[in-house]
């Protein structure tokens, strides 16, 4: 699931040219971060980059799919008005929430954005209080483009959690 829902989501949006855009998988085990990062790069066939763990490719195929753990990487992409590409971005949910506090315009943010949850059931405050926050900020969107824009993975089932969401 780790690896198959974002990659499902990637080619979604790259078939339906839905660009820039950014899924942010929030990881809730921060140790396991690099491990996810290195096992994306693996899939993707990219060699690994030690340069702050990031993979910079040198042609233009390489540069429509990027994977990142670097919040500074993001922000840049974010703030650069020549991105249009796709980027997986790999966060603890302390990351994520501070990546929402630092974009200039959180709204075109979230509207270009997926958000992945990853192991729900290990939830931590933090996660709860960002996942709020994200649902808050989607229900704000005007449109609606038929992509998810929160997706909550578990292993184990919790409906408990539905009844946040009115259900």
């Amino acid at each position: 699931k780790t690896s198959l829902v974002p990659f499902l989501l990637a080619s979604k949006l790259l078939k339906n040219n839905k660009l820039p855009h950014f899924i942010i998988v929030v990881e809730q085990k921060a140790s396991s971060i690099n491990y996810i990062k290195d096992k994306y790069n693996e899939i993707l066939n990219n060699k690994k980059d030690d340069d702050e763990g990031e993979n910079e490719g040198e042609n233009e195929g390489e540069n429509l799919l990027s994977i990142t753990t670097s919040l500074s990487n993001i922000i840049g992409n974010v703030n650069d008005n020549q991105f249009n590409g796709l980027s997986i971005c790999i966060l603890s949910p302390f990351d994520a929430f501070q990546l929402l506090r630092t974009v200039p315009n959180l709204q075109d943010f979230v509207s270009n954005s997926t958000f992945v949850f990853d192991d729900f059931e290990l939830r931590s405050y933090e996660t709860e209080i960002l996942i709020s926050f994200v649902h808050r900020e989607i229900t704000k969107l005007r449109r609606n483009d038929g992509l998810s824009k929160l997706v909550m993975m578990s292993t184990v089932t919790d409906k408990s959690f539905l009844s946040f969401f009115g259900q």
